[in-house]
């Protein structure tokens, strides 16, 4: 998986930017003037397969991992802010146009918004479905697969 990440880094040289999520759940953040990995993000236990940023969230990264976990980073911090427990059947991750949120999709069509929140302190958030208020389910006949 890979994304541009235009903007958002806080690289010296304010360089343009690709990311790219690897097999064994690491995140490597390329500079294409140094044509070199500048950073590098650990926290999923398995492949990477999908990543986002946002236009109105500088510094803010998304990624979808087979270990049934969206990481919202600070590319900024170099560190994991929040992780949200979205489930093994997910597949695809999309932002909100405001940053205020983002969707989780599965191939059965089921589709869950989940609202980013603050996030300051130290301290990783952990999120799962369970948590009333962090998520809400949108779209999905037939059956919710269990997590």
């Amino acid at each position: 998986a890979w994304t541009d990440a235009r903007g958002q880094t806080n690289h010296p040289r304010g360089d343009d930017h690709v990311v790219v999520g690897t097999s064994d759940g690491e995140i490597l953040v390329i500079s294409v003037v140094e044509a070199a990995v500048t950073r590098k993000l650990v926290g999923h236990k398995r492949e990477v397969f999908q990543l986002a940023t946002s236009a109105s969230c500088p510094g803010r990264l998304l990624s979808l991992s087979r270990d049934g976990t969206v990481k919202l980073w600070s590319t900024y911090e170099e560190r994991c802010l929040c992780t949200y427990k979205v489930g093994a059947q997910t597949s695809s991750i999309a932002w909100s146009p405001d940053g205020a949120w983002f969707l989780t999709g599965s191939a059965g069509g089921v589709l869950y918004r989940w609202f980013v929140g603050p996030h300051g302190g130290d301290e990783e958030r952990v999120v799962e479905k369970k948590a009333a208020g962090s998520f809400e389910k949108l779209a999905g006949g037939g059956v919710d697969h269990k997590d």
